[in-house]
Formats: structure tokens, C-alpha cells, sequence
């Protein structure tokens, strides 16, 4: 990180953009998946006691499920907002050296990034096994050449 340590980053606040985006999916798909297994169970016959009992189970730790990714969710949100007001105040306060600043720092990020793939690729290439060399014989093409 190019400046105040205290300060989170361009890419920090992107990453937590990410995890607030992905809890918020995840809660979604939590609803749905409930929401399913509601309908099930309402077109469950009232006489069949077993599986509505199970479906009632299921539903009720959906339920705590979409408890949890609310919280979650709540709590990716409020750690983006935070970190992204933080950043964006103080790049007010600083005008345009700031964002260049900021705009050093994300390209900065990448090219860690990217290093760090290179090396992995580079690592996953020294570790593959090794094609076995074949000889290949001499060919006589009848011209003289070989002698």
C-alpha cells in the first residue's frame, strides 16, 4: 500500500464490493431454495404426516440459514460502505494527487497479482513431468550425404 496505513485500499474496497456481492447471492439462493421446499410442502397431502414433518424440518433450518446469510450479509455490507466512505473521503480532502494515488496503488495490486499467477505457472510448469526424449534414426535419403 502506496499511502496511510490505516487507510483501506482501492482494491480492498473492491474485494469487499466482491464478499458483499457474493452474501447477497447467497441469500438469495437461501430464499429460493426455502421458498421451494414451502411449496412442496404445501402440495404435500395433509394426511401424509412423515414427509410433511421432514419437509417442516427442512424448512425451519432453511429458515435459520437465511438468518445466518442475512447477517452476513448485513455485515459484508456495513464493512464495504465503511471502508469505501473511508477511502472516499479522504480522496476528497486530497484532490487529485489522491486519485492518483489510489490509481498507482490498484495498478500496484494487479501487478502483484499478476506476479504471483506467473509464478504459479511458472512452478506448475517445472513440476509437469517431462516428455522422454526419442531418438529418431538416421534416415539414408540415397544422396550421398551421410558418408
Amino acid at each position: 500500500m502506496l499511502f496511510d496505513a490505516h487507510l483501506p485500499s482501492a482494491a480492498h474496497v473492491e474485494q469487499l464490493g466482491r464478499e458483499r456481492d457474493r452474501a447477497k447471492q447467497a441469500l438469495e439462493e437461501t430464499h429460493r431454495r426455502t421458498g421451494r421446499l414451502q411449496e412442496q410442502r404445501d402440495h404435500t397431502g395433509l394426511l401424509h404426516f412423515r414427509d410433511r414433518g421432514r419437509l417442516d424440518d427442512l424448512i425451519c433450518d432453511g429458515q435459520t440459514a437465511c438468518e445466518r446469510q442475512l447477517e452476513r450479509c448485513h455485515l459484508a455490507k456495513r464493512a464495504h460502505d465503511l471502508a469505501a466512505g473511508r477511502l472516499y473521503d479522504w480522496l476528497g480532502e486530497h484532490g487529485d494527487n489522491a486519485a492518483r494515488l489510489v490509481a498507482a496503488d490498484r495498478e500496484l495490486a494487479d501487478r502483484q497479482r499478476h506476479d504471483q499467477l506467473a509464478i504459479a505457472r511458472q512452478r506448475a510448469v517445472e513440476q509437469a513431468p517431462s516428455w522422454p526424449e526419442r531418438k529418431l534414426p538416421a534416415r539414408d535419403r540415397g544422396i550421398g550425404l551421410d558418408r
